[in-house]
């Protein structure tokens, strides 16, 4: 983070919930998704859907396709703490793939990468792909599969300064 001009702290909490027994941990007014993880800047921490997303991801996905998307929110966390904030979701979300990417060349740099791990992580992020058609400028829009697997390699490839500030031309393709 400091090389990057902000601070860092971690977020205060990391909690799952279970969206087939009831909901899980609010962020203000906004109730937790299904089948979702996020990020809350409100409360500083990181929840994650265990029935609805997490098993799914590692059973269809294995580890490494969960790991990339606690990274991926992570990734949120970390931009919250940078002076200049991405106004355009999608290319937030596009900088956040390239986050977990940094994340994952660390993790590899630590020789802790098993072989199939950057496979499943880039399944994870194409999988979670908008659907074609979706505006960029949709306030929900995450990206294409190839907008986010360039992201995602960006930040692999490079490390996090290739992330901040997010560059738009390279990665929003529409």
């Amino acid at each position: 983070m400091p090389e990057l001009g902000g601070s860092y702290s971690r977020p205060r909490a990391y909690t799952y919930y279970r969206s087939d027994e009831g909901g899980g941990p609010a962020c203000g007014d906004q109730p937790a998704p299904a089948r979702n993880a996020f990020y809350c800047p409100a409360g500083g921490f990181i929840a994650w859907d265990e029935s609805g997303l997490m098993i799914p991801y590692y059973v269809g996905g294995g580890d490494f396709a969960a790991s990339f998307v606690l990274a991926h929110e992570f990734g949120h966390a970390m931009q919250a703490r940078l002076p200049r904030q991405e106004q355009t979701g999608v290319l937030r979300e596009l900088q956040a793939d390239c986050f977990a990417g940094a994340w994952a060349r660390w993790v590899a740099q630590q020789n802790l990468l098993e072989e199939g791990d950057l496979d499943e992580a880039t399944l994870a992020v194409f999988s979670g792909r908008d659907l074609p058609g979706t505006a960029w400028t949709d306030p929900a829009a995450h990206g294409s599969g190839f907008e986010r697997t360039r992201a995602f390699g960006d930040g692999f490839e490079s490390g996090v300064k290739n992330c901040y500030p997010a560059p738009a031309e390279r990665w929003i393709l529409r």
